[in-house]
């Protein structure tokens, strides 16, 4: 696994490994169709064998049995697919943001690492992404089984390595245990660099804004679920924070700083920031940011694959809009937006892999001005439980790697 943090360049990478090995097929796996794109063009960059490359964009494509073959996850789910790709084989198997596989039970997971799957017919397979573990040592189970660092059960690895606790809704992790045994175990099979030399500096700070005039942000919840607020406000206790009703708690904070978040960025941008990042999670929040911007561009689930390429390209260049309002989940992995030195996180998630790879849209290979990236709050609301979760996330993740 190659584990360097975002924006290091792990795909230029692993193409001139390929190239270094002499390959002459390849399998490159992605989450989906723009990042397929994106690395078949990092292939022709940094490549100098001038490799045949293959995007399959439908099950019923077929595929040249030499070069290299990009495939997203969901297309080499389906049976067809991974029948044809396991009939043509490669030398090399290269999985990007390879913590999509970190559920052992799921079928894009089975798909790849199973000896029915594509692991059974490549004699090499190379794991990219700079958050091995998104949340807790769990979730590093099905890479140490497959590299042959575990051999065990997941009940017994997460036994092992991981803090549980048992509630209502089941058995869940809630943290890491025994960091260092498993740091020595997964030590020869994974490589992770922090930094390179002359990278532009980061800056992460937190900004608070205030809810849009008139506005309290729980006034469309049941009274329970307001009282429940309102006794988290009072203690600081937001172990409850699994009511169903949260979601809709996290879409309403959202919607109150919406306002403040637009003007936060109107003024960084008056402040002379080049171009600027704005992440959210729910579509009405982006919606309203978007208008309170004029109408500035939006790259989220609802944005057809086509659309998506254009609003990259158009955002890499000098000129047109200094602002993307993107969804955290379809823009924070795989996308270079270098233009922007400006970001902010209006709506980070509670999984502190999404918040990073955010970032790094700006803050990787190529960014030559430093970035200020901010995480937005609301004083007195759930984005205080969920900052919380974050640094409690974020500090057990790097005792593991």
């Amino acid at each position: 696994m190659l584990a360097d943090v975002p924006g290091l360049g792990k795909t230029a990478q692993v193409v001139r490994a390929c190239d270094s090995l002499g390959v002459e097929s390849a399998i490159v796996v992605v989450p989906n169709q723009t990042l397929a794109v994106n690395f078949a063009a990092e292939f022709e960059k940094w490549s100098v064998l001038g490799h045949r490359l293959h995007i399959v964009r439908s099950s019923k494509d077929d595929v040249p049995a030499a070069g290299v073959v990009f495939v997203t996850y969901s297309l080499l789910s389906r049976p067809e697919v991974l029948r044809k790709l396991r009939k043509r084989g490669a030398e090399v198997l290269i999985c990007d943001e390879a913590h999509a596989l970190k559920s052992a039970e799921a079928q894009r997971t089975r798909a790849i690492m199973q000896k029915k799957g594509l692991f059974g017919v490549v004699p090499r397979v190379w794991l990219l992404t700079g958050t091995p573990a998104p949340n807790h040592a769990g979730e590093l189970y099905v890479f140490a089984k497959c590299c042959g660092a575990w051999t065990g059960s997941y009940s017994q690895f997460a036994e092992r390595f991981c803090i549980l606790d048992e509630s209502a809704w089941g058995i869940s992790v809630i943290g890491s245990k025994n960091h260092d045994e498993l740091k020595t175990l997964l030590s020869p099979h994974l490589l992770r660099r922090t930094n390179v030399e002359g990278r532009s500096p980061l800056t992460i700070d937190r900004v608070f804004v205030e809810a849009a005039k008139g506005g309290d942000p729980y006034a469309a919840l049941q009274d329970e679920h307001r009282e429940a607020i309102e006794r988290a406000l009072e203690t600081g206790d937001w172990t409850f924070a699994e009511l169903p009703a949260i979601a809709t708690v996290r879409r309403l904070v959202g919607l109150a700083k919406a306002d403040g978040v637009a003007a936060l960025a109107a003024s960084e941008l008056e402040a002379g920031y080049r171009k600027l990042l704005i992440f959210c999670q729910h579509t009405a929040v982006i919606d309203r940011i978007s208008a309170l911007l004029d109408g500035a561009p939006i790259y989220d689930g609802r944005t057809p694959p086509k659309v998506r390429e254009r609003l990259y390209e158009e955002f890499q260049q000098d000129g047109g809009s200094r602002v993307l309002v993107a969804q955290i989940t379809a823009a924070s992995e795989g996308l270079t937006l270098t233009k922007a030195n400006r970001v902010l996180l209006a709506e980070p998630s509670w999984t502190p892999h999404n918040n990073t790879q955010a970032i790094a849209r700006a803050w990787r290979k190529g960014q030559q001005s430093p970035v200020l990236a901010s995480f937005v709050s609301l004083k007195s609301s759930i984005d205080e439980r969920i900052t919380a979760a974050l640094q409690r996330k974020t500090s057990d993740i790097e005792r593991l790697i």
